[in-house]
């Protein structure tokens, strides 16, 4: 897909609804209203358009209400865990000609037990290692099948910004895709070679192991700075240059940036209101912090137990810290 694209989830998601036949029977002319409040696009000047907005797409919508508790459930964990009814019972909205969704003064801590479900779902599910190993190992199955192999056909792909009619043939390509129908056609395909074992490893649970991982507070002032400017592409350097230094293949190092936001919103993203109905903002009353983040760095690999050690004692050496600090 096309990397440039902003807010690709979303644009996918009206390009769907735009072009579907089943939907547009279902919603029928209320289907454009539908586009608009996903759109968050108010060429009516529709008072009520903010409201809904933040309750399909906003910072405390529905879907984030769901998800948490469901993915808590299903994984077995009680991270996700928090006061659902009491939120729901303290949410209000603003005053004014433009509302949006607030919450009352009485439902702040049912907020903040909400916002650090949110993190320690990312922390210890949606940002865990062997998941992230796993990704990163399905998307270089893609990038192999697309740009070495020839195995998929990357124009079906590639989304078209014109509109969403243009995206017909992609549209009909994107829905029939699952994580078992990319399996079957790498499995069948006669182009599949790295991509299929790839996928294979991933579906027999071999997965990459770490061979170091480390974060900012490890590294020096310079290097630090040096990573923040150069981001993902500082780390692909970083990997070429220890894969050459240790005559292993490029694949064998792969870097993993997990940004983890502790606070979840910034500024201005979320309101509470008081007994007068005056909105004020998250940070004025929050005990945790609405900018800190937490970033770790994960260097995998599917080599053996060897040369995971041969690596980490590479990275460390780039990176100029020591290697008993990072590596597993």
């Amino acid at each position: 897909m096309n990397p440039g694209v902003p807010d690709m989830h979303e644009f996918i998601s009206r390009a769907i609804i735009s072009t579907d036949p089943e939907i547009d029977r279902v919603l029928g002319s209320r289907k454009y209203e539908v586009l608009r409040i996903l759109g968050k696009e108010d060429s009516a000047g529709d008072p009520n358009l903010p409201l809904l907005s933040d309750v399909a797409t906003g910072k405390l919508d529905a879907d984030k209400l769901d998800y948490l508790q469901r993915d808590s459930f299903h994984a077995g964990v009680a991270y996700g865990r928090f006061d659902l009814e009491r939120i729901l019972h303290t949410i209000r909205t603003t005053e004014g000609s433009k509302r949006h969704i607030a919450v009352a003064e009485k439902g702040i801590d049912a907020i903040e037990n909400y916002r650090l479900a949110r993190y320690l779902m990312h922390a210890q599910v949606y940002e865990h290692h062997a998941r992230l190993a796993a990704d990163r190992m399905f998307v270089c199955a893609l990038e192999s099948a697309m740009h070495d192999e020839g195995a998929l056909d990357k124009d079906l792909f590639r989304v078209n910004t014109r509109g969403y009619d243009a995206n017909s043939e992609f549209l009909s390509h994107y829905m029939s895709l699952d994580d078992d129908s990319i399996y079957h056609t790498l499995k069948l395909g006669s182009k599949s070679g790295k991509s299929w074992g790839l996928l294979h490893d991933i579906r027999r649970r071999r997965l990459w192991k770490r061979a170091c991982q480390f974060r900012e507070s490890d590294l020096n002032a310079l290097t630090r700075k040096d990573l923040l400017r150069g981001g993902q592409k500082y780390l692909d350097k970083m990997a070429a240059d220890v894969a050459s230094r240790l005559t292993i293949e490029s694949s064998d190092i792969v870097f993993h940036l997990s940004d983890i936001n502790i606070g979840l919103y910034g500024s201005g993203d979320l309101l509470f209101v008081n007994r007068r109905g005056k909105p004020y903002d998250i940070n004025e009353s929050s005990p945790i912090s609405a900018e800190s983040k937490v970033r770790r760095y994960y260097v995998f690999s599917p080599a053996g137990p060897e040369t995971r050690r041969k690596i980490a004692v590479a990275v460390a050496r780039e990176l100029e810290i020591n290697v008993d600090d990072i590596a597993i």
